[in-house]
């Protein structure tokens, strides 16, 4: 699925300047694209590149920002729902779909002339760049470029730089540099306690399940469940449910771990429950299964 923006208002507003102006065409375009690529332009059926843009604004003794006046609205528009096509493509991990949108946008104005919403493109980037390809030095470059485009102070951190640095953990964790991962989920975890206000929830039952993840890798299982117990508390005081079922299985993992049996069970149970309340029946088989195994013992 490729996306394109209609950017015929600004090609009407090129036309409008320089039909004012009493230029033609020709003199608007010479040194900059060719005579046709301007008609193009101006009925639509084109987008101009940034510094194509850039150089007719010159031509035309407007600011860059004249043309966007109308367009604004519908270019935030359009990348709200680039957004939404990405998160949902991730939520159901269909890493093609996101590897399509993100190849159909990299060289769209409306994302290099921004530095957030190229971010956005490029911390996708690297998720496929890990997922797909299976290159974690790559995608962990790209990560690194995509939180360097707006980082400059560590006491505030953008959802999506929080975003960037969770990704970074999970690919240290995958990839077995546990060390490495709490390092950096805990940093994430600290700059998300320091925010007032999240618009993405998910961010904080992400973190605490992918943290406590990362502790009972290393073997501390202790303070995965205080994990754990702290995202479960947010989420009811919350309302929300999101990764609820994810987390309690952490804790009845931790548990198991530990081997203390009953209190395994006890949040094993607890989260067959949140899944069947979600209708996420894929995961109810496996961990019956493993509920026996340890009633067994």
């Amino acid at each position: 699925m490729r996306y394109k923006m209609d950017f015929s208002l600004i090609g009407q507003k090129i036309r409008e300047v320089r039909m004012h102006l009493g230029l033609s065409q020709k003199e608007v375009c010479d040194g900059i694209c060719s005579q046709a690529q301007i008609s193009k332009i101006e009925k639509g059926e084109v987008y101009p590149s940034a510094p194509t843009l850039y150089l007719i604004t010159k031509r035309l003794g407007l600011d860059l920002n004249y043309f966007f006046e109308k367009g604004i609205t519908q270019r935030q528009d359009y990348v709200e729902e680039v957004k939404k096509q990405l998160a949902a493509a991730r939520r159901n991990t269909n890493y093609q779909d996101v590897r399509e949108i993100v190849k159909s946008e990299i060289n769209n104005p409306i994302f290099t002339s921004s530095k957030e919403n190229f971010q956005l493109l490029l911390w996708n980037k690297g998720v496929y760049e890990y997922t797909l390809e299976k290159k974690p030095e790559k995608a962990l470059k790209t990560l690194h470029e995509a939180l360097s485009l707006s980082h400059s102070n560590d006491n505030v951190w953008t959802e999506n730089e929080l975003a960037i640095i969770m990704s970074i953990g999970v690919i240290y964790m995958d990839e077995n540099q546990i060390d490495e991962a709490i390092e950096t989920l805990k940093k994430a975890k600290r700059y998300v306690n320091n925010r007032l206000n999240l618009e993405d929830k998910t961010i904080i039952p992400r973190l605490h399940f992918n943290l406590s993840k990362a502790l009972y890798k290393a073997e501390l299982f202790e303070e995965s469940i205080a994990c754990c117990k702290e995202a479960i508390e947010w989420l009811i005081k919350q309302d929300y449910m999101y990764l609820l079922g994810e987390i309690y299985y952490n804790m009845g993992y931790n548990y198991e771990l530990m081997r203390l049996a009953e209190k395994a069970i006890y949040y094993y149970e607890r989260s067959i429950l949140i899944f069947e309340l979600q209708n996420r029946l894929e995961h109810i088989d496996y961990i019956k299964n493993k509920i026996a195994a340890l009633k067994e013992n």
